[in-house]
C-alpha cells in the first residue's frame, strides 16, 4: 500500500464512481471484494443526506430497500453509539439486541443472501460527517484483524475525499459551504456556553447590539430561524467546537503520566 501515491490518486477523483474504482482496487487487494460504505452529511437533523458506496449483490440491496431491512439493521446502527469496529457473525445471538425480532429477522436474510461474517468500522470528522464501512469477510482470524487495521486506515483517505467532491459538486447552498468570521464564531461560542448577548458583549468589550449583529449574520450564512438551531448547525458543521479556546484548555488538562515523570507545572 503506497499511501502517498492513494493520496495522490483521490486528489484526482472527479466524481464518487471515481473514489468507487480506487476504494475497490485497495479493498480487494487486502482481501474485501464486498463492502459497503455510508457517509451522512450532517446538515440537517431531520434527515441529513447521505452517499453510499456498495459493491454488494445487488439483489441483496434490492431486498434491502424493499423490505426497509436498513430500519432494523444491527450492523450499520453500531456507528451511532461506538467508536469501536463491530466484529459480527450471522450466528452471534442477535435476539438480545435492542431491535429485538426485527435484528433476528434481518441477519437471517443477511445469511441466506450469502454473507456470514464481517466488521462494521465508524468513521466520524470533525467536519459534519459520520459514517461506517462494513467489510464482509468469511471469518474471523488473527490474520483479518490485520486487514481490519489496514481498512480501518483506508476508508479515513476515502471518507475526505467523499467529503470533498460533495462539496464541490452537490448542493451549492449547503450550509457546509458557509464561512464564519472569527468574530461570528466567538460570540456563537460564548452563546452555547449560556451567555446572553450582553454577556457576550462584556467578554468581548463590544457593544450588545454587535453581537446580535453577528448573530444574525451568522443565522443568515447557515439558513438557520434562531439561536438554538444555530449553536447546533456550527457544532455539527465542526465551525464551533469545544476546546477552541486553547489559552485555557492547557490549564484543564488531566494528566495521565507514568509514575516517574515529574510534570512540571
Amino acid at each position: 500500500m503506497d499511501i502517498e501515491q492513494l493520496q495522490t490518486e483521490l486528489a484526482e477523483c472527479k466524481s464518487y464512481q471515481d473514489v468507487l474504482v480506487v476504494m475497490r482496487r485497495e479493498f480487494s487487494a487486502i482481501g474485501y471484494d464486498d463492502f459497503f460504505y455510508g457517509v451522512q452529511v450532517l446538515e440537517s437533523f431531520k434527515a441529513p443526506p447521505a452517499v453510499a458506496y456498495s459493491t454488494l449483490k445487488e439483489e441483496w440491496l434490492v431486498e434491502v430497500m424493499s423490505n426497509n431491512y436498513h430500519l432494523s439493521d444491527p450492523i450499520s446502527c453500531h456507528y451511532m453509539h461506538h467508536t469501536t469496529p463491530l466484529f459480527w457473525h450471522v450466528d452471534d445471538d442477535w435476539s438480545k439486541h435492542p431491535y429485538g425480532e426485527n435484528a433476528v429477522e434481518f441477519m437471517a436474510a443477511v445469511k441466506k443472501a450469502g454473507y456470514s461474517a464481517g466488521v462494521c468500522i465508524p468513521v466520524f470528522s470533525r467536519e459534519c460527517t459520520r459514517g461506517f464501512i462494513n467489510l464482509v469477510v468469511d471469518d474471523h482470524t488473527e490474520q483479518g484483524l490485520v486487514k481490519v487495521a489496514l481498512g480501518s486506515l483506508l476508508i479515513k483517505y476515502f471518507h475526505e475525499a467523499t467529503l470533498r467532491i460533495w462539496l464541490e459538486q452537490d448542493d451549492q447552498n449547503s450550509p457546509l459551504k458557509a464561512k464564519l468570521t472569527h468574530r461570528e464564531s466567538d460570540v456563537i461560542r460564548y452563546i452555547a456556553d449560556g451567555l446572553t448577548s450582553r454577556q457576550a458583549a462584556q467578554k468581548l468589550g463590544i457593544a450588545k447590539r454587535t453581537i446580535d449583529a453577528h448573530i444574525a449574520s451568522a443565522q443568515y450564512k447557515l439558513g438557520c430561524e434562531n439561536r438554538q438551531q444555530l449553536i447546533c448547525m456550527a457544532t455539527n458543521l465542526g465551525l464551533i467546537y469545544p476546546g477552541q479556546d486553547y489559552s485555557q484548555a492547557f490549564s484543564r488538562i488531566r494528566w495521565v503520566l507514568p509514575d516517574d515523570y515529574e510534570l512540571v507545572s
